[in-house]
């Protein structure tokens, strides 16, 4: 009786606890910005395209025209599924007098892994 007892109380414990597994919610994102003469440009505003307040907004970049979006994981529930399901995969990539561009992150995504890594990005003046 105290097996099944023990047994029985096993069995509710861990259908009852919830899982503590991460979900990657957006991966990083590493990548330089250079003039159409290849000199870095810093300053410049690069952001998803998305309202959605876990995404990062104030990304810049460096004096070396470098640039790296945080990885951002979240708790593994059904919510979560359906947010990243929903997210935008798009970057804005922006700078005063400059033409703006637009990325599509998943043509950069195919063949990594856990870091999407963009090559360099020239901007032309406007």
């Amino acid at each position: 009786m105290k097996h099944i007892t023990t047994i029985i109380f096993s069995i509710i414990l861990f259908s009852c606890s919830k899982n503590n597994y991460k979900l990657t919610y957006r991966k990083p994102v590493k990548g330089y910005v250079f003039s159409e003469d290849f000199n870095p440009i810093n300053d410049v505003s690069i952001k998803y395209d998305s309202l959605d307040l876990l995404s990062p907004t104030n990304i810049k970049t460096n004096h070396k025209g470098s640039f790296v979006f945080p990885k951002i994981e979240i708790a593994n529930t059904i919510e979560t599924k359906r947010r990243i399901s929903l997210l935008s995969s798009q970057l804005y990539i922006t700078k005063e007098g400059y033409k703006k561009i637009v990325i599509e992150l998943k043509e950069f995504e195919k063949n990594e892994k856990d870091t999407i890594y963009i090559d360099t990005l020239q901007m032309k003046k406007s």
